[in-house]
């Protein structure tokens, strides 16, 4: 929820001053579409960044796992052996 309040913060404080910014609407306009174009990229590399993160972790938790049911049979065959 902080990521998300910090980007609706910027984004309310960025339109805020553009709207209340001394220009025509036509530049007005122009200026919302030029940050509108930034704040979608930025927006669309933090997601790759928290899905690569994301994906990590899974291949990790993925190996874990594998490990875990891999010592557990073991130790099946071993009591299974005795």
């Amino acid at each position: 929820m902080g990521i998300l309040g910090l980007l609706a913060g910027a984004a309310i404080g960025t339109t805020l001053g553009i709207l209340f910014a001394p220009r025509s609407g036509k530049e007005t306009r122009k200026v919302i579409k030029q940050r509108a174009k930034k704040a979608k990229k930025d927006i669309a590399e933090m997601v790759d960044k928290v899905r690569s993160k994301a994906g990590a972790g899974m291949d990790a938790a993925e190996d874990a796992a594998k490990d875990v049911t891999a010592k557990a049979k073991r130790a099946t065959e071993t009591v299974r052996q005795n």
